[in-house]
């Protein structure tokens, strides 16, 4: 992004406008009387660039990831002008800006895109999840807790069980200081898992592509399941402390079925975990709304997990 304003005169959290304009698509959010700039939407935050006073001329392409912008001082403000790759162009006049943010309560939430492995997939997605909070958004958008959970996000083994589809997958980046930081943490909540421990140990001496495919092997089964339901049971209790999303809607056959469901699959000596898919608060309403049981079969020799969805609205 250009400008020729002092920095003493630029608007506030000119940074982050500068971030968003650089890192390609930007979303703009116009409901509530506001004019928001999307910053970090995902399940565990929602936040936004806001546009004080703003007048808008065109629209936004999210579409479009070529964005060249212009800010200038316009009478007692400021105008953005945007060019999108020649495609499009909008401009914005506003007085100033300010962030909002909002924390939600991220534990029951759950998205399945890819089948088996689901309970690690989940935990691959939540993860990485909180590392984008905590990474965007700074230290202060969580606890101690959740970082130590969001620093499982150098934890290579989980890459195994990405959550989603291949086009979205990451790869790995940190170096082996934080591969061995990560393992550290994953060591603690291993704790009497002896067999478990070992392979992380040495995981910990040696995190090699091949030490990490040897623990990723060691997660999927059933008798190490105990140390997945910790942290499953963590990334709860954590987003348990922010507020749920709110939504008006009646109890629909669908949840009700839901309901009855997991009652019959506990009672056969199933784990059941309801989690539930919501779109977010502001913007982006068109998501699905589902409920969904995450089965896991501890039964039989070998570990079973699946997913049943139940579409509420």
């Amino acid at each position: 992004m250009h400008t020729g304003i002092p920095e003493e005169k630029r608007p506030d959290y000119f940074d982050r406008l500068q971030e968003l304009i650089g890192c390609g698509s930007l979303e703009l959010i116009q409901e509530d009387g506001k004019c928001r700039l999307v910053y970090l939407m995902n399940d565990a935050a929602e936040s936004f660039l806001v546009f004080e006073e703003a007048v808008v001329t065109g629209f936004c392409d999210k579409k479009i990831m070529d964005n060249h912008a212009v800010l200038d001082l316009y009478k007692e403000g400021y105008i953005l002008s945007v060019n999108q790759g020649g495609e499009n162009a909008f401009t914005i006049r506003f007085r100033n800006m300010s962030f909002e943010i909002k924390l939600y309560d991220y534990g029951d939430i759950g998205h399945f895109w890819i089948e088996d492995d689901e309970d690690l997939r989940w935990l691959n997605y939540h993860i990485l999840m909180l590392r984008d909070k905590m990474l965007y958004l700074g230290r202060e958008a969580g606890t101690e807790e959740e970082a130590a959970l969001a620093s499982l996000a150098d934890f290579e083994p989980l890459y195994f069980f990405p959550s989603v589809p291949i086009e979205f997958q990451q790869t790995c980046g940190a170096g082996a200081e934080e591969k061995k930081a990560a393992a550290q943490v994953m060591i603690e909540l291993a704790a009497g898992d002896e067999k478990l421990v070992r392979q992380l140990e040495k995981y910990k001496q040696d995190p090699s592509l091949k030490q990490a495919r040897k623990v990723a092997r060691m997660l999927r089964k059933k008798e190490h399941f105990h140390v997945i339901e910790t942290i499953i049971e963590q990334m709860r209790i954590q987003g348990s402390q922010y507020e749920k999303r709110k939504y008006e809607h009646q109890v629909n056959d669908e949840i009700k079925r839901a309901a009855t469901r997991k009652d019959e699959l506990q009672k056969e000596g199933y784990k059941v975990y309801w989690f539930w898919q919501e779109p977010f608060m502001i913007g982006k309403r068109d998501v699905p709304f589902y409920a969904q049981l995450m089965i896991v079969d501890l039964r039989g020799w070998k570990k079973k997990v699946w997913v049943e969805i139940y579409k509420v609205g």
